[in-house]
């Protein structure tokens, strides 16, 4: 569709490695995302030769264009979690995340990645009545999983936000958001500067095995290693058939205003990001100090009509801040989120030996960095956290079915969405 806000006002300046004439290392990692940097990060800290290997540019995908939001969970919510598979091992998961969002910021104090610009604070806002089990949530997150989190009655939210669209939320402290694509390509400076090859524009175009691993044909040459990670979301390319398969890419879409003064000052009077509870939800926050960055509007099947969509996110922004109706963009774009059918991410080894970690369902920064990591682990010996996932296979999305499938869901939630506000306000 378009430039990014954040392509626009990248502050981070990375060089790529140059190949060398004998490219052999002890993993590679095909994929330049969030995922890849975060399991690239942990095997060079143990002392493991590393590349990562992106075929366009690092942080290129959905990882550096999406809301910037870091916080923990899945897209699979808790409670149906826990359903699945017991609240104990759900919250082991829940941990595992909330591990990965204390990397990121981690990552961001350690390297001093000032450019990341993070911001403190994520709330949940509800546009109707709470039920006696929303009002008992922050209680049961804390019981269950530790995590604190605090009801914001209606009064709460008046004075941060000029609009009578919400009646109650929650406010999770230990959540932030950032400039996406500043943090990774920081990350990536500073994991390359510790010993980590990091290739742009070069594309795996298949695997292949061999004496002592694999070799990975790729364009500009051969490059040989003993294990191979894919980590490639939404955008699989040339993959093993197998998780392709697996990955239905949905695409959200995202504008930032022009720079507006009333914004901060009269609308949205918080830095904290912002986002409904509704099953079609929209999200947003303030960056560049005076301007909205929004998300929403999620589609199977992708287009390229940049003013149909800012005229239907500009509709979503009038609906709940009618005072901002006439708002003007600088930038929309749209980033393609990899989705499992189980909506949880999909982590493990093919029978050929090739490891993968995909499908975070938007939900990338925080868990996508935590299972980075778990399968670094794995990669290591320790494969106790890489149990918890596997559960949640590489299954079947059937292609053009499938994203039929996700259209007609998303149609039924705004439906349902529109029915609560109904019934309950």
């Amino acid at each position: 569709m378009g430039e990014s806000f954040y392509s626009a006002t990248c502050e981070e300046n990375f060089v790529a490695s140059k190949p060398g004439s004998e490219e052999s290392f002890d993993v590679c990692i095909v994929g330049g995302g969030i995922v890849a940097l975060s399991c690239a990060q942990a095997l060079n800290n143990s002392g493991i030769k590393v590349a990562v290997i992106e075929k366009e540019r690092i942080f290129s995908g959905a990882s550096g264009v999406n809301g910037g939001f870091v916080a923990p969970g899945y897209a699979l919510g808790m409670e149906d979690l826990e359903k699945k598979v017991g609240s104990e091992h759900a919250r082991k998961l829940f941990e595992i995340s909330l591990g990965g969002v204390d990397k990121v910021k981690s990552n961001i104090l350690f390297y001093g990645i000032k450019s990341a610009s993070v911001a403190h604070g994520k709330i949940d806002l509800l546009r109707y009545n709470p039920s006696r089990k929303e009002i008992e949530y922050p209680e049961r997150m804390s019981r269950l999983y530790g995590y604190d989190i605090k009801p914001m009655e209606k009064k709460d939210l008046e004075g941060m936000l000029n609009t009578e669209s919400y009646c109650y939320g929650f406010y999770h402290s230990r959540a932030f958001h950032i400039h996406p694509l500043n943090y990774g390509l920081g990350v990536a400076r500073s994991i390359q500067a510790e010993g980590v090859a990091i290739y742009e524009n070069r594309e795996v175009e298949s695997i292949r095995k061999a004496s002592g691993g694999y070799d990975l044909v790729c364009v500009g040459g051969i490059i040989s290693c003993k294990e191979v990670v894919v980590c490639t979301g939404g955008t699989p390319g040339k993959d093993p058939e197998i998780i392709k398969k697996s990955i239905l890419p949905i695409s959200t879409y995202v504008v930032t205003s022009e720079k507006n003064d009333e914004i901060p000052e009269k609308y949205i009077k918080t830095e904290c990001a912002l986002g409904d509870n509704r099953r079609a939800s929209d999200y947003y926050r303030v960056v560049d100090g005076d301007r909205v960055l929004w998300g929403g509007r999620i589609t199977a099947f992708p287009t390229s009509r940049k003013k149909g969509i800012e005229d239907q996110i500009r509709q979503d922004i009038r609906n709940v801040f009618p005072g901002l109706s006439g708002l003007k963009f600088s930038y929309s774009w749209k980033g393609v989120m990899g989705y499992a059918t189980h909506k949880m991410p999909c982590i493990g080894r093919l029978d050929s030996g090739v490891w993968y970690c995909t499908a975070f369902g938007g939900r990338g920064l925080g868990s996508g960095t935590a299972c980075g990591e778990v399968l670094a682990k794995a990669l290591l010996g320790d494969e106790e956290s890489l149990g918890l996932f596997q559960e949640f296979g590489l299954k079947n999305t059937y292609g053009f079915l499938g994203r039929i499938a996700v259209e007609a869901t998303y149609k039924k939630y705004i439906i349902k969405d529109r029915l609560d506000e109904k019934n309950k306000s």
